[in-house]
């Protein structure tokens, strides 16, 4: 019970950490070309 908790909060934390991080990546990037 408790194993299939953890399963799916993982589940549905990593596509949130992944969002995240191509949104943070996306912003760099965007910050990048206004600092050039």
């Amino acid at each position: 019970m408790n194993r299939h908790s953890n399963t799916n909060r993982l589940a549905t934390a990593a596509p949130t950490t992944a969002t995240a991080a191509a949104a943070a990546t996306t912003e760099l990037a965007a910050a990048w070309r206004r600092k050039w």
